[in-house]
């Protein structure tokens, strides 16, 4: 009788330590699904990407519309935004008389662009629209996001497989004794180098 008084208590702790374990592994997995979406509805998240724009040498025009190098969205009203003059990754943002423009909060009528690399880059917000210099290896061009777009407004959340513990993997990591340079492919067609660990 004591034995298997012994043997139902031994059970019910093993029963109870891997609740545990799975309950604690659960909440993990919920709140990195919650934390990801909350960043994907941010107000400059990825959600609110509406364009990107690869700058040409020389006069790239901004406005509402595709007659325009770098078209807005139609939250822009106005027509003609204004220029990037770009010439050896260096940009120059003029904007239209009239047409509201801010860096940093303040207005602006013209302000050279830096780009996100190194970063930070300068982010020029007009209505619900904000756009910045991205540099890609050898290639600039200009994001575009609207935090009114459409994909972010009616965004009702991601559909997730239900979590299950049998996809854990536990692995330990050993790292190189130095790092190595490796490419890395993304989804614009290019190469990044990064260093591998």
């Amino acid at each position: 009788m004591r034995q298997n008084a012994f043997v139902f208590i031994i059970f019910f702790l093993a029963l109870v330590s891997a609740c545990s374990k799975n309950t604690v592994y659960r909440s993990e997995i919920e709140k990195w699904r919650v934390d990801h979406e909350t960043d994907l509805k941010k107000e400059d998240g990825w959600l609110t990407v509406a364009g990107l724009f690869w700058l040409k040498d020389g006069i790239n025009t901004v406005g509402q519309g595709s007659d325009f190098d770098i078209s807005l969205t139609d939250n822009f009203k106005h027509g003609k935004f204004g220029e990037i003059d770009f010439h050896d990754g260096k940009a120059t943002l003029k904007v239209e008389p009239g047409v509201e423009a801010t860096v940093d909060g303040k207005p602006v009528s013209s302000v050279e662009l830096a780009s996100d690399d190194p970063g930070p880059a300068t982010k020029v917000k007009t209505g619900s629209q904000t756009f910045y210099l991205i540099k890609r290896e050898d290639r600039y061009g200009i994001r575009l996001k609207d935090s009114e777009s459409p994909t972010r407004k009616n965004f009702a959340g991601e559909h997730w497989f239900p979590v299950d513990e049998k996809y854990r993997v536990t692995a330990s990591f050993e790292p190189l004794g130095t790092p190595e340079d490796i490419d890395i492919p993304n989804v614009l067609g290019g190469i990044f180098k990064m260093k591998s660990p």
